[in-house]
């Protein structure tokens, strides 16, 4: 009898032990993508804009002067997301970039996620693909 008694508590404490444990699951990242756009310039024809923002929290971000020659830059590092707002914060020298998540994709902002909202805010979006 006490054979039996010990293996139901050993089963039981088994169930006990490993029955809470739950499976956990990687969260998906609803923002992941590719993001393109092409934003303002003073002194050229745009800035091509694309914006790859990985699973795992790193992005890569291709800015492209429209109209200069070897005016391409490209920056990687990582991004955090608080309040709907996205920062990008650069591997080789800190630089940060803010976008704010709305229902039509990224727009630029500053740190504190205020968008330009006149008639010209379209210009500072870019759209997931």
């Amino acid at each position: 009898m006490k054979k039996y008694t010990l293996h139901a508590v050993v089963a039981l404490a088994s169930i006990a032990i490993f029955g809470c444990q739950t499976a956990t699951t990687p969260q998906a990242n609803p923002v992941a993508g590719k993001y393109l756009g092409t934003l303002p310039c003073a002194d050229c024809d745009g800035i091509k804009t694309t914006l790859f923002l990985n699973s795992d929290k790193s992005f890569n971000l291709k800015s492209e002067y429209l109209g200069k020659p070897d005016a391409v830059f490209t920056e990687n590092g990582i991004y955090t997301i608080e309040n709907q707002l996205i920062t990008l914060k650069a591997s080789a020298d800190g630089e940060k970039h803010y976008y704010k998540i709305t229902d039509q994709g990224l727009a630029t902002s500053d740190q504190q996620g205020h968008i330009n909202t006149d008639e010209n805010s379209k210009d500072y979006l870019l759209k997931k693909q």
